[in-house]
């Protein structure tokens, strides 16, 4: 199924989807834009399917108060400006990404995964993208393995990502602005791959990737 919240207030706790608890996902498709934190859990977050797309205007866009764990799925994190996140989980080390592919665009990288984590994952600063920009990242056979669309404009941001294609030691490549990015269908801002990409190159920035884990 699909699960669309959206929140109309405009002050702190005007959150989406809250869980006292654990929040889990499994399936489905689930699309949260709140002004406080988009999805929030005081216990515990596990999402091991399914997408999720979480879009906070003031606060983070998914914010776990104790152990954040991500076993498969898509799912995009959107926060506004420092100190908030696009993902944030109070203690790192219960922060586990174990498959999926993650995306987290905010202010900060608060939290990064713990070391227990069996997928690896890339932390980019300094990243200033205008709404609607999009982005690319190829591995080193010029196979896009993740494209993105930013959703907000924003300064100094901090970019996230981790997918089980980053492969250790390998010069994965880095590219902006494209021209004649084709949007998958569907009206929600979800990428996975690179399907319909058909661009040039432009503004190139070769990155030798730190994986962080394992």
């Amino acid at each position: 199924g699909k699960l669309n919240i959206s929140v109309t207030g405009v002050s702190d706790g005007s959150e989406g989807l809250e869980s006292k608890a654990t929040l889990t996902v499994t399936g489905g498709e689930v699309y949260s834009y709140a002004y406080d934190d988009a999805i929030n859990a005081a216990s515990a977050i596990n999402i091991s399917g399914g997408k999720v797309y979480a879009y906070a205007s003031n606060n983070d866009g998914i914010d776990s108060n104790g152990s954040l764990v991500i076993s498969g799925g898509l799912v995009i994190g959107v926060g506004t400006s420092a100190p908030e996140s696009g993902i944030d989980c109070d203690n790192s080390n219960s922060f586990r990404i174990n498959g999926g592919t993650v995306i987290s665009l905010g202010g900060t990288l608060q939290s990064t995964p713990s070391i227990s984590s069996t997928q690896r994952s890339v932390d980019y600063n300094g990243v200033s993208a205008t709404k609607g920009s999009k982005i690319c990242v190829l591995n080193s056979s010029e196979t896009p393995i993740l494209t993105f669309e930013f959703p907000r404009t924003m300064s100094g941001a901090a970019f996230f990502f981790s997918t089980p294609d980053i492969a250790r030691g390998i010069i994965h490549r880095f590219f902006g602005r494209f021209a004649g990015f084709r949007k998958p269908a569907g009206d929600q801002p979800l990428w996975n791959g690179g399907d319909g990409l058909n661009a040039r190159k432009a503004d190139e920035m070769r990155l030798e990737l730190v994986n962080r884990h394992p």
